[in-house]
């Protein structure tokens, strides 16, 4: 008994460093994103449509309405039936800076969701260090870009993820939980009716998931899990899609686009399409505004940046060659998300 608790205490002092280390990597993560989100708190209501939301706002409640149901109808999408009304309040409060500084810290949310979420797909421990790389990949782009512009239109998407991680929670534990999971996919069918992007992005999470969950399965012979077709779990999430689509699909029919940048007529130029799509995605980073230009910016800023780099580069580097991390080898070899996946141990959804 005594050699028991010997073994025991000296695991409990192995561990310690490695748990102090790991505290001080999220202590570090959160410093750095707030020094990044600083940023991010000047420059509100520089477009047209941001001056509209807050002239609807400052006219009242009936006009942020007809002004939600305007737009909607002449765009064709239904979400602008709540983001409308939302922004209207995001734009009019920006005048404080509490509120800029609040906006800015939840657009850092879905990066800190979308840690934990990739996390719980691949049931390894890298949230830290894609936490690290998503707020230093990202930019400040002003222009008809959230939060300085639509500061509440980015709410839908850390709203989807942390669903998510409730249904993959709930479904992890051995006792049901049938109606919190009903809300939670209502919730996502309702974050999905948002925008076009969010349509996709929580179809792409829905088959994320139960692709992990197929090679899971697959990966050992003794999981006596039912085929996914016959999953209740499978079923609800597809019900979710299918409502959000439907939705979305019957409210375009009855308000065509009348929008000449959210009409159909591209759809055949497939080659213009992955041409968009990459460009968005790219534009979404800092990549395409690196250059010499940098420079010309004032030294302490040039300096200020230079230093959050070397931060970010530090405490993602310790947090991947961590013993949390080691499994997964970040510091040694590329990262194939399904290939890990398919080896982590089988629990059914």
């Amino acid at each position: 008994m005594d050699s028991g608790h010997a073994v025991e205490r000296c695991e409990a002092a192995a561990s310690r460093p490695r748990r102090v280390a790991f505290s001080l990597g999220w202590i570090a993560a959160i410093g750095l994103a707030v020094a990044q989100a600083r940023h991010f708190t000047a420059g509100f209501r520089l477009t047209a449509d941001d001056l509209e939301f807050h002239l609807a706002f400052l006219n009242g409640f009936p006009s942020i309405s007809h002004h939600a149901w305007h737009i909607a109808t002449v765009q064709g999408k239904i979400g602008h039936l709540a983001l409308v009304p939302l922004n209207a309040v995001g734009d009019y409060y920006a005048d404080i800076f509490a509120v800029r500084a609040l906006i800015a810290l939840l657009h850092f949310a879905p990066f800190l969701a979308a840690g934990f979420y990739v996390s719980a797909i691949l049931r390894r421990n890298i949230a830290l260090p894609l936490f690290l790389a998503l707020i230093a990949l990202h930019p400040l782009g002003y222009s008809h870009l959230p939060p300085t512009s639509y500061p509440m239109h980015f709410l839908a998407l850390p709203v989807a993820l942390f669903c998510r991680l409730l249904v993959i929670r709930l479904r992890s534990r051995p006792t049901q939980a049938p109606a919190l999971e009903a809300i939670a996919a209502l919730v996502l069918a309702l974050c999905m009716l948002s925008n076009e992007y969010m349509l996709f992005v929580g179809a792409a999470m829905i088959g994320f998931e139960w692709a992990a969950t197929w090679l899971r399965r697959r990966s050992d012979p003794t999981e006596k899990s039912p085929g996914l077709l016959r999953s209740r779990g499978f079923l609800a999430d597809i019900l979710a899609v299918s409502i959000a689509f439907a939705s979305y699909g019957v409210f375009r029919l009855l308000n065509p686009s009348r929008y000449d940048g959210n009409n159909a007529d591209g759809l055949g130029n497939v080659a213009a399409i992955f041409e968009t799509v990459g460009k968005h995605i790219l534009a979404g980073t800092v990549l395409p505004y690196l250059g010499a230009t940098v420079f010309d910016n004032p030294i302490a800023d040039v300096v200020l940046a230079a230093c959050f780099g070397i931060g970010v580069f530090a405490v993602g580097l310790t947090s991947a060659r961590s013993t949390r991390y080691a499994d997964l080898g970040l510091w040694r070899r590329p990262v194939w998300p399904l290939r890990f996946t398919s080896r982590c141990p089988s629990r059914p959804l």
